[in-house]
């Protein structure tokens, strides 16, 4: 329920360092999938690994997933300038 009120503790993902930072990073390049959680801490790193999966998810969510293709694009297109 936090996640889906929007009020969860990014603040912790600025606060790894080091093999953290590295392993978590890894695990959500993994695990991306079409949690928004997992996009949002993608958007905090840029990590250019992940450029790659959020365009996958923009292109082959399908509009059951509307919010989720949206949330992907919107983070490209602050971060990249994605169309």
């Amino acid at each position: 329920m936090i996640r889906a009120r929007g009020e969860e503790d990014k603040s912790v993902w600025s606060r790894l360092k080091g093999n953290e930072l590295e392993v978590a990073k890894q695990m959500l390049l993994d695990n991306l999938g079409h949690d928004c959680a997992y996009m949002d801490a993608i958007s905090i790193f840029k990590d250019e690994r992940g450029i790659p999966l959020l365009k996958k998810c923009v292109e082959t969510l399908d509009d059951n997933y509307c919010y989720e293709r949206l949330k992907a694009a919107k983070i490209l297109y602050d971060w990249i300038g994605y169309s």
